[in-house]
């Protein structure tokens, strides 16, 4: 549905060029909700806008449905955006606009008829759950609420793509899934191809079919939700994984944390488990192999894609050697392992 090949984007020259986008190549498939997430100025945003072109790239091709855009007369790249739904952060609604004349903008400009503006508006409120907020204005409802209203317009002349910029940003957690729910069940409506700009991880749990990451105007890694959650191939990746995780070391564990071993401390480890390791007893296993008592502090597993990932922390108890076996055993096996330091043990 949406390809980007070989997609670069210059702002300036010289020695004052700025690359945010350096050699993009993406493909976004038909019916499939794709996320793109990385940190603020990465390039996230320019990718988005270089999809319908409110960002002419400097180089490469954008290709919708078939059609490089970078080639269409100014007619026919017109009517291509009519394909083409965009949501934003901020919601953009017109102040002076009740809910009801928000979502019929686009409908009017197209000059339909007055009662197929109503017909379609009416399906459309009651996708998004406001029909009872038809006749309301934008300073009546709550933020959630005007997200659902620009969603509805975003929908409005019925589009194959929806483009959307950050959109739960602004929007506390609990209103946040009840958006990107909302976004998932017009996808599984509708058929809709959704691009989703964010660096929410959990937006991209929540909803994504596939995940890409972009780093310094690049697209570093790309690929299935499944096998970005189960085995991520670059360190931003286990970045971005990690932070959606919580685990916390006691206060009178850190009053007791050393940076170096000594025979009056044990290590205090944080081990990471994806989908191809979480399900095997390697803990037990290791107890048994190198007589190792394994104790474990806290611990968070989550489920994306298919699959089930999540970290731990544990304390080792042994000699020095038989825990530094230990670790190399876990490390051979594909688990992430980071010693936190090492907890002294009081007299």
């Amino acid at each position: 549905m949406i390809q980007l090949i070989d997609v670069s984007k210059v702002y300036g020259e010289g020695k004052k060029a700025v690359h945010a986008l350096r050699n993009i190549n993406l493909h976004v498939p038909q019916g499939k909700i794709v996320g793109v997430i990385g940190t603020s100025g990465a390039g996230k945003s320019t990718l988005l806008r270089t999809i319908n072109l409110l960002e002419v790239p400097t180089q490469g091709k954008v290709i919708l449905d078939g059609k490089n855009l970078t080639e269409l007369s100014h007619t026919d790249l017109r009517n291509m955006r009519r394909r083409i739904g965009m949501i934003f952060q901020d919601f953009h609604l017109l102040s002076s606009r009740t809910v009801f004349e928000n979502i019929a903008l686009p409908l009017e400009l197209e000059k339909l008829p007055y009662r197929k503006i109503r017909e379609r508006i009416h399906d459309l409120l009651k996708l998004v759950g406001l029909q009872e907020r038809s006749h309301f204005y934008p300073s009546q409802l709550s933020g959630g609420q005007q997200q659902r209203v620009a969603i509805a317009r975003a929908l409005a002349a019925s589009p194959k793509v929806l483009l959307c910029d950050e959109i739960t940003s602004a929007l506390d957690p609990q209103t946040t899934r009840s958006i990107l729910l909302l976004l998932k069940e017009i996808n599984r409506e509708l058929g809709l191809t959704i691009l989703l700009i964010t660096h929410e991880m959990d937006a991209v749990k929540l909803i994504c079919d596939q995940v890409a990451i972009i780093s310094n105007g690049q697209l570093i890694e790309q690929g299935e939700t499944s096998s970005f959650f189960g085995n991520p191939k670059t360190q931003l990746a286990r970045e971005f994984i990690e932070s959606i995780f919580h685990l916390k070391i006691p206060e009178e564990y850190q009053a007791r944390m050393t940076p170096t071993w000594s025979p009056k401390s044990y290590p205090l480890v944080k081990l990471g488990f994806t989908g191809k390791t979480v399900d095997k007893p390697l803990i037990s296993e290791v107890c048994r192999l190198f007589q190792v008592d394994i104790s474990i502090l806290s611990a968070d597993i989550e489920y994306a894609g298919g699959v089930k990932f999540g970290y731990l922390l544990a304390e080792l108890f042994g000699t020095q050697e038989q825990c530094n076996t230990a670790q190399q055993f876990f490390i051979q096996h594909h688990i992430q392992l980071e010693v936190i330091g090492y907890v002294r043990i009081d007299d």
